[in-house]
């Protein structure tokens, strides 16, 4: 996996370089591209697009924040109707982008973990949560990350019913169980979002 430069552009002439509005609907266009002065800024060969090469947009800070947005609301209408796994799974990934968004502040690596406790601890969102909040914010990240991992992207209701089950989440439970560790699950990562969203617009700076 290679990331694209940061380009030097020109007017006309120089190299071709396709940015994000070039990457849209799974199709590239390259109405919206534009010239790189090579001159300035070398490009070596890696960067170069070939045949077979699959492109994604860069998740920048932005993107994963507004990502994480979005993700939440997605499980939200997940759960409404009655598909609680994807559900879950969604609304890990929201946290995943939350905290992926804060690193990024910091480091342009990508960190291909998907362990929200690693990525909590690379990121430094903690330091601007208010400290009477932070034993809530870490229970509910802890919930969150009891309940989801990357591989459940492929784990149907059943599958998913058996792992939680047998991690002794639906003990106690009444009603559908995987329904309520579902509704759990959202509301840890929608406090999540929130205080992440409010750590974000906070006026102290790194």
């Amino acid at each position: 996996m290679n990331r694209g430069i940061s380009p030097k552009y020109l007017e006309k002439n120089g190299v071709c370089v396709l940015n994000q509005k070039c990457v849209r609907d799974h199709c590239v266009s390259y109405e919206q591209s534009r010239r790189h002065d090579a001159a300035i800024k070398a490009v070596t060969p890696e960067r170069f697009i070939r045949m077979g090469d699959v492109l994604v947009n860069s998740t920048g800070t932005g993107t994963c924040l507004e990502a994480a947005g979005e993700r939440v609301l997605s499980a939200f209408r997940l759960y409404e109707s009655s598909r609680y796994a994807g559900a879950i799974y969604v609304a890990g990934v929201a946290v995943e982008c939350l905290l992926r968004a804060d690193m990024l502040r910091k480091s342009k690596e990508f960190d291909e973990r998907h362990d929200l406790i690693e990525l909590m601890k690379g990121s430094s969102i903690a330091d601007f949560i208010p400290t009477e909040q932070r034993q809530e914010f870490g229970a509910s990240l802890t919930t969150v990350w009891r309940r989801w991992k990357n591989s459940y992207r492929y784990a149907s209701m059943s599958r998913l019913s058996t792992e939680l089950r047998d991690m002794g989440l639906f003990a106690g439970i009444k009603g559908d169980p995987l329904k309520e560790n579902a509704r759990c699950t959202l509301s840890a990562a929608q406090k999540l979002i929130n205080a992440g969203v409010l750590s974000w617009s906070s006026k102290r700076e790194y």
